[in-house]
């Protein structure tokens, strides 16, 4: 039986056995080849072209003709030749010839593997940057969504952390007004009883025209009868007796749950700015010194009355700028050795001996637990003025301060 590689080795062969068939006629067919010789298609079917090769073999007389038919074809064909000469003799041409077309055949589907898996190497490349591409936007992507969650939840945190300061500062400002109002309502109690007293003392004594108490020093002070003039009398009287007294009287209405008296961060004491955030906290007194201000940038005016005016004008600005008290001290050599008194604004003025302003400020801020400003250029006062809820303004910050308002 003939091969598959040997069919295709005879195919020149087969074609010129189609041709001999379709010349005969129907009974000279042999009857193995009629199914053969029946086909009509251009590519005989691989059983019947073993059909015609075996047929070939076996007959003679049949492979004779086919010969005769050759020869007429005037086709050259080493193989073919051959094998109508001897069959068994043509067997190694023809399987060397088989094996050549074998080995083109694998050569072209090795060509065609190779293609294919060039193809699919470089598909697999595109595929592999693809994924990297993809890869990359993901953790890209990633990285995004969780720097966004971070700075969210960062947002977060600071509107929960400020939310909860606001709501402490609200709460301890809510505290200390309330006990500003307990304070208030007990000394309006303590004022009534002593207004409450006050007028039945006066409604025993002698009638208003003749109503005088003598003073010490031998000057008469006349008595109101309204009992709001009266408070108002002892009000003042309490104020000018204020610097004459010992430095511990003065603080009993300290308030204790009051916030520590600090300068801002990022404020500079030399500057109005400074005396503002000084201010806006409310401190229980305010110490000037005096004779510094005077001198600040006024040199020529440092022992003049213009000086000492000026630096009291600014004091009383403190003053109606604040409700805590308000001292100046000066030298008093500067001031003719006057006695201190209280200015229409409040602002209590006091002279010490000469070159002891200084020493009567630190005793001051020393003796008394109290939120207090220094107003001070004086680099060696400010050292010796050091305490907590002590802070120290420079001058330079009122004298800017003043003259902003005055503009």
């Amino acid at each position: 039986m003939a091969k598959n590689d040997d069919l295709a080795v005879l195919q020149p062969l087969i074609r010129a056995v189609r041709e001999e068939l379709a010349d005969r006629d129907a009974d000279a067919i042999p009857n193995k080849l009629r199914k053969a010789a029946s086909a009509t298609g251009k590519h005989l079917p691989t059983p019947y072209q073993r059909a015609i090769i075996d047929h070939l073999i076996a007959d003679d007389d049949f492979r004779s003709a086919v010969a005769q038919r050759w020869a007429g074809l005037d086709a050259t064909n080493e193989i073919v030749d051959a094998f109508l000469a001897d069959p068994s003799a043509a067997a190694p041409l023809i399987a060397v010839s088989a094996m050549e077309i074998r080995i083109d055949e694998v050569g072209a589907e090795r060509d065609a593997a190779r293609a294919e898996v060039s193809d699919l190497e470089q598909k697999l490349r595109e595929a592999k940057a693809r994924l990297a591409d993809a890869n990359r936007e993901a953790k890209a992507a990633l990285v995004a969504q969780a720097e966004s969650d971070r700075r969210s939840r960062r947002g977060l945190e600071q509107a929960a952390n400020k939310a909860r300061a606001e709501r402490d500062t609200i709460a301890s400002e809510m505290d200390r007004m309330q006990s500003v109002m307990d304070d208030l309502t007990a000394s309006n109690e303590q004022l009534q009883q002593s207004l409450s007293k006050a007028s039945e003392r006066d409604a025993r004594r002698m009638q208003p025209s003749d109503r005088r108490t003598p003073s010490e020093s031998g000057v008469t002070v006349s008595l109101p009868n309204d009992p709001m003039e009266l408070a108002a009398l002892l009000d003042r009287i309490e104020r000018k007796l204020r610097p004459y007294r010992s430095p511990h009287t003065g603080d009993l209405h300290h308030d204790e749950s009051a916030q520590p008296l600090r300068m801002p961060f990022g404020i500079a004491p030399d500057t109005a700015a400074g005396l503002v955030a000084m201010l806006d906290q409310e401190p229980d007194r305010s110490r000037i010194d005096s004779d510094n201000v005077a001198g600040a940038g006024l040199l020529d005016r440092f022992s003049s009355r213009a000086g000492r005016d000026a630096a009291l004008g600014r004091a009383d600005m403190v003053k109606r700028a604040t409700q805590g008290a308000v001292t100046v001290v000066f030298d008093a050599a500067q001031a003719q050795g006057r006695g201190g008194f209280e200015t229409d604004h409040g602002v209590v003025v006091e002279f010490e001996p000469e070159s002891s302003a200084d020493d009567t400020i630190v005793r001051l801020v020393h003796s008394l637990d109290d939120r207090c400003v220094v107003v001070t250029n004086d680099r060696e006062l400010q050292l010796r003025v050091a305490r907590d809820n002590c802070v120290v303004v420079y001058t330079t910050a009122l004298i800017a301060w003043s003259e902003h308002l005055n503009d």
